[in-house]
């Protein structure tokens, strides 16, 4: 006993001499360095109602707040109305624990605007910004005293704005048509690219720094939402949700920093070192070595249609992950996908009722089965509501149970919606289950993928309660092979790295790429997609399925 606690006392010495201290996050000089220009660029986006540069500034929550409350226009018609910035006077910044603020007093062409702006050290991004119309404002201009607009939010990118006196003479802006912006002069008409061109006005910088290595992305869940967890005051607080099931869906956005140094397939996040279940050393998160949760928030399904809508995206990728999978191990899994995937659309995950425990898969698969309904619900929103041209579908493990299930009751009802690419990754699906669904599903999808593996310790676990194989597996007699169905057996592409060997469609680069090139040009049969993956048997005999070769 006394030599163990000896072992103990000389490990926690020597990490307390090696362990290296967590970086801390630097606060960008960009945003600071022209306050007066971040002011004026916000102000022009929100008279115009420009929905890109407002989607590439802002905050996706607080996005979402402005344009439900401009029916989703954009434009804030008493900033509007107060005609063109003529000039702008910030005050010295104020520093605390949290946060950089700085006001500005706006000069318009028709009356004066105040502002308070504040900048969140942790996420180097505009977390806040108020402002009010001076009492003082001409009358005449038809600038009435409006109500105090709160608008926190961030950027992540700059698709171009002008503000000064070139555009001050043409008066109040009248309308917004397309390229053109018309005022009030007549004859009065500026195009957009035209508006940035002259050599005397410089072009505006972004609000924030572009972090091109920041994955956001929408999510649904049929997930209890839980209380905030007890944090300390200057500690942002963190939207939970827990494993148990919600009886409605809640929507929101979250946005996760990739590490610089990421490999594809990998998860980095801080380690910890335990003997006998104590934890000897837990190292700090490092935004530049590990994923990083920058930010949780839930929205209203009003004010998530709208950031939809301003995405403009043509198509959408819903991401269902598996069972043992917690709120914050889905996101983070979704987040390395799209980053590993380069994905353009618009990503969204949906996240069901599991607890995140291995001892809990009869639980989690009756949750997968209360969530049935909510996954059609929202890829109908996705496809009818807001006009998604196509839907992909990515599901892991019992994912795959929610997926298949729902879609095949949903197949046989009246002019069902159809999907793209539905890609199955180590299906958690009895066998006979399956053969039954696949057919029906085939009538609604453009196409379906089966990465099934020999190696993945987790459908094997499940297969003990089943009885029989799951859907996922490769038993000796091979994998599933259906109609419509092209199976792909993964077995040879390696060990799981974070254990269970369950995630190999999101571990291995050549799964990953052989997914981007399904999603990206729909291109069969898989071994015109890539060489590592050969037909069996071998051509010229008819091929049974597909694996990657050793």
């Amino acid at each position: 006993m006394q030599v163990g606690r000896a072992l103990i006392r000389s490990a926690l010495l020597l990490l307390a001499l090696t362990a290296s201290k967590p970086g801390n996050a630097q606060l960008s000089q960009a945003l600071l360095a022209d306050p007066a220009k971040a002011t004026g660029s916000l102000i022009f986006a929100l008279q115009t109602g420009d929905r890109s540069a407002l989607y590439g500034w802002l905050d996706t929550a607080l996005l979402a707040k402005i344009l439900s409350s401009t029916s989703n226009t954009g434009i804030v018609p008493t900033l509007k109305n107060l005609g063109p910035v003529v000039s702008i006077e910030t005050t010295p910044a104020q520093t605390d624990t949290t946060r950089i603020s700085f006001s500005a007093k706006v000069k318009h062409q028709h009356g004066m605007s105040s502002w308070t702006m504040a900048i969140d050290r942790a996420t180097e991004r505009l977390s806040m910004a108020t402002f009010q119309i001076s009492p003082a404002s001409n009358p005449t201009a038809a600038a009435p005293v409006g109500p105090r607009w709160d608008l926190p939010y961030s950027t992540t990118r700059h698709s171009g704005g002008f503000f000064g006196r070139p555009l001050s003479d043409n008066g109040p802006i009248a309308s917004i048509q397309g390229p053109l912006i018309v005022f009030d002069r007549p004859n009065a008409t500026v195009e957009w690219s035209q508006a940035m061109a002259p050599a005397s006005v410089p072009a505006l910088a972004p609000l924030a720094p572009l972090d091109p290595r920041v994955v956001e992305f929408l999510f649904a869940t049929t997930r209890e939402q839980q209380p905030p967890a007890p944090a300390a005051p200057s500690t942002p607080i963190r939207i939970r949700f827990s494993g148990e099931r919600s009886p409605t869906m809640t929507y929101g956005v979250a946005s996760i920093r990739i590490p610089d140094d990421h490999k594809i397939g990998r998860i980095e996040l801080p380690y910890k070192w335990q003997l006998f279940g104590y934890t000897l050393y837990e190292q700090g998160e490092q935004s530049q070595k590990h994923f990083t949760i920058r930010q949780i928030a839930t929205l209203s399904p009003d004010q998530w249609g709208s950031v939809v809508r301003a995405k403009a995206a043509k198509r959408a990728l819903i991401f269902v992950h598996g069972y043992n999978t917690s709120f914050e191990d889905a996101a983070l899994r979704n987040a390395q996908i799209i980053w590993d995937l380069q994905y353009p659309g618009l990503s969204v995950m949906f996240t069901w009722a599991s607890r995140g425990e291995a001892a809990s898969y009869f639980y989690d698969r009756e949750s997968a089965n209360h969530a049935r309904l909510s996954f059609i619900t929202l890829l109908k929103s996705l496809k009818e509501t807001y006009g998604i041209e196509q839907v992909d579908v990515l599901a892991h493990s019992m994912g795959n149970l929610i997926v298949l299930d729902a879609l095949s009751s949903y197949a046989q009802t009246s002019s069902p919606t159809k999907i793209g690419e539905l890609i199955m990754a180590a299906p958690d699906v009895d066998r006979n289950l399956f053969e039954q669904m696949i057919p029906l599903v085939h009538t609604i999808t453009a196409g379906m993928t089966l990465y099934a593996s020999s190696a993945d310790k987790a459908l094997q676990l499940s297969r003990i309660p089943a009885g029989v194989p799951r859907a996922g597996d490769v038993p000796a007699e091979g994998p599933m092979v259906l109609s419509n169905l092209q199976t792909i057996d993964v077995t040879a592409v390696g060990s799981e790295i974070f254990g269970l060997n369950h995630t190999e469609f999101a571990q291995n680069r050549v799964v990953m790429d052989d997914i981007k090139l399904i999603l990206s040009t729909g291109m069969r049969p898989p071994h015109t997609r890539l060489s590592q993956i050969r037909a069996f048997p071998e051509l010229p005999a008819p091929t049974k399925y597909w694996r990657y070769a050793e």
